[in-house]
C-alpha cells in the first residue's frame, strides 16, 4: 500500500520515512538506508532521518558515513544530544577514546539532563575507569 502511495507521490518524505522504518524493522537495512538517503536528499536538515541513517550505516560497517551523518546534524543543531552521543559512541567503538570524550564532554556541557547526556555521563565514567586500569 505504501509503495503504491509512493508511486503517486514520489519523494513524499512521510511515506519514505515509514517505508524506511518497515524495511529496518524487517531486517532489510540496505533498503532502509536507501529510503533514508532519499529523505535527506529532499530534506537535508531532517535530524530524525539523519540519526536513523547514521545508526544503520554504523551497523552496516560504514563508520565514516555514520560519522558524516551525525556531523551534518551538529551543523544544523550544534548541541543535538543524540548526534553528540552517537559521535562519542562511534569514536569509542573504533578505539578513539579521546574523540569520544570530546563529544561526550560537549554533550554534557550543553544537555546534561537529557537521556543522551545521562548515557554519556555513564560512558565517560567507564572510559575513565578503563583508562585508569591501563595505567
Amino acid at each position: 500500500m505504501l509503495s503504491a502511495d509512493l508511486k503517486k507521490k514520489p519523494g513524499h518524505v512521510p511515506i519514505l520515512l515509514r517505508l524506511a522504518k518497515i524495511a529496518s524493522d524487517s531486517g532489510r537495512p540496505k533498503e532502509a538506508i536507501q529510503r533514508l538517503k532519499e529523505v535527506v536528499q529532499q530534506e537535508p536538515n531532517n535530524v530524525e532521518a539523519r540519526l536513523d541513517l547514521g545508526k544503520l550505516l554504523f551497523e552496516s560497517g560504514d563508520v565514516r558515513a555514520a560519522i558524516e551523518q551525525n556531523e551534518m546534524i551538529t551543523k544544523v543543531k550544534p548541541d543535538d544530544p543524540d548526534a553528540l552521543y552517537n559521535l562519542g559512541a562511534i569514536y569509542g567503538n573504533i578505539g578513539n577514546a579521546q574523540r569520544a570524550e570530546q563529544y561526550w564532554d560537549r554533550l554534557l556541557a550543553a544537555n546534561p539532563e537529557s537521556e543522551s547526556g545521562r548515557r554519556a555521563s555513564r560512558m565517560l565514567a567507564l572510559l575513565k575507569k578503563d583508562a585508569g586500569t591501563k595505567n
